[in-house]
């Protein structure tokens, strides 16, 4: 703190003292800085003297020290936030403190100055920053995050699965198609093995008839969502391992890969081949002998297909193993 000599007359010395302060005492007009190391309230008193005498100015109580605060801060939740969420924040500063002012980076509203703002509202993706101000009559600090705030999306669950069946067997590739980049997953299979996974794209195995959900949680640093399948897999190995073959018509090669030929077959004939969850994946009325059926787009494993010669009438079905 600074002192400046305001006295009068002819004066031919100064004799300073200063409780509290360091240098607590100086001769001479105008002292140096004086620094105060503790808090209080302190005297200064200033005796100037010549020939005629000594006069002496005692201030009480004239200089008040303290010291500025020290900002500091806490979220209440993780700094992980999901767009169109809240972030709590809490004021953990010491001293003592007259004021607050609070930014936010990216959020809303923007800026606060309670002590203890109300939840700040974000609905952007990115990192943020979040500085708080707190003054008092000493001075100001400020603290300051930088990329305090990661804002981002919670993952959009989903999936999709490719088949291929055996006769005793039909196996199933899950693939995850879920959005925003999870990084954690976990999958329930109604009926299958493994029955639960943790991996991306998990393969499962399926050995009883019936019909069977599907489920996956996916996850990121930002949240979660699930998605449920009713019904995804249908499962009917028993009727297939019943079937035979019948002479109505022909078909090779079998096992076949890029198509096969039927024949054998009375014009005018309907043509349906299934896969093994009962899906049409192929119908037409043949009015030749024979037809080549290409495969390409049709699932891996066993087909069924079946010949009628009208709705209703008598059936023939075979099974072809597509590889």
């Amino acid at each position: 703190m600074n002192f400046t000599n305001t006295s009068t007359g002819a004066i031919t010395s100064w004799a300073w003292t200063f409780e509290g302060g360091t240098p607590s005492t100086f001769n001479g007009q105008n002292p140096p800085v004086i620094a105060y190391n503790a808090a209080g309230s302190f005297d200064v008193s200033l005796t100037v003297t010549n020939a005629n005498g000594s006069n002496t100015r005692n201030m009480t109580n004239y200089n008040t020290a303290g010291f500025p605060p020290v900002a500091n801060f806490w979220s209440f939740d993780q700094t992980y936030v999901a767009v169109g969420s809240t972030l709590s924040f809490a004021d953990l500063s010491t001293g003592q403190i007259d004021s607050w002012n609070w930014a936010f980076e990216g959020g809303f509203p923007a800026t606060s100055v309670a002590q203890n703002p109300a939840p700040i509202f974000y609905n952007n993706p990115g990192l943020f920053d979040v500085s708080l101000t707190v003054s008092n009559a000493f001075g100001s600090s400020t603290k300051l995050n930088q990329n305090y705030v990661d804002v981002g999306y919670v993952p959009d669950a989903d999936f999709t699965a490719t088949f291929e069946a055996f006769v005793d067997r039909v196996e199933y590739q899950f693939s995850d198609a879920s959005t925003h980049n999870p990084n954690l997953w976990y999958w329930n299979f109604e009926g299958g093995v493994p029955e639960i996974s943790g991996i991306q794209n998990p393969m499962v195995t399926y050995t009883t008839d019936g019909t069977f959900d599907v489920s996956l949680t996916a996850m990121n640093l930002y949240g979660d969502n699930t998605v449920i399948k009713t019904g995804y897999v249908v499962i009917n190995l028993t009727s297939v391992k019943d079937i035979e073959y019948v002479t109505m018509m022909k078909i090779m090669p079998n096992p076949a890969k890029n198509q096969c030929l039927i024949s054998d077959l009375i014009p005018g004939t309907w043509i349906k081949i299934y896969d093994l969850t009962g899906k049409i994946v192929f119908e037409n009325q043949i009015f030749e002998t024979s037809i080549t059926i290409p495969l390409e787009e049709m699932p891996k494993g066993i087909l069924l297909i079946e010949a009628s010669l009208f709705e209703g009438g008598h059936r023939s079905t075979a099974k072809l193993i597509h590889q």
